[in-house]
């Protein structure tokens, strides 16, 4: 019986580091440093504190704005103003008057939902051959009704909230791509995005 037992812990040692090896790994070593900014987008991915500044582009209509005719509202956060799509963290609110309702409100099925991308720390997408070439490419998205996101405030033109859940890859070219089975966790996500109104 003693043989038995010692032959099983062998076998386990053996195993358990090539099981160890072949785990998906989900983000690079890569820490950001974590500023202060009066308006921003952040969340925890991984333990690692993910927080971007509120940068207003001009050369797309709908960068942190509230669309008054369609209830639709937009809200960026970069890591660097000079590349855009280094990393992000985006969010749009579908149908809801912003401007005249109840907080906390917290977005129902198809209300909302948010996206996050960051190439010095998903090791994800870079591996994933549905998301690269021409016609793909791919992000992190976490919709309402499936997790959690809920607007606190709305005072001066700055909406505040938070957020989490599971944020699972998506594909964003051409070619119709999503995953369950890769995702990212985020927790205590919070923003506060000082929007525009057209």
């Amino acid at each position: 019986m003693k043989s038995l037992v010692s032959l099983f812990g062998l076998v386990i040692l053996v195993f358990l580091p090539g099981c160890a090896e072949n785990q998906l790994q989900k983000t690079k070593d890569f820490t950001p440093e974590v500023l202060n900014y009066e308006f921003y987008i952040e969340g925890f991915i991984d333990g690692k504190l993910l927080r971007y500044r509120q940068i207003n582009y001009e050369s797309t209509n709908v960068s942190n704005k509230y669309f008054i005719d369609f209830e639709e509202t937009w809200l960026q956060a970069y890591t660097d103003s000079l590349a855009e799509n280094q990393g992000y963290w985006k969010i749009r609110i579908h149908d809801i008057d912003i401007r005249n309702m109840e907080f906390p409100y917290r977005l129902q099925d198809s209300e909302g939902s948010i996206t996050w991308y960051d190439q010095r720390i998903d090791a994800l997408i870079e591996n994933n051959p549905n998301c690269q070439g021409n016609d793909s490419g791919c992000t992190f998205a976490l919709r309402s009704g499936e997790s959690d996101i809920t607007l606190t405030s709305n005072e001066n033109s700055i909406l505040e909230g938070y957020f989490s859940g599971k944020a699972m890859i998506h594909g964003i070219g051409f070619t119709p791509y999503s995953d369950e089975s890769l995702f990212h966790d985020i927790v205590k996500g919070n923003f506060r995005i000082k929007y525009r109104v057209e």
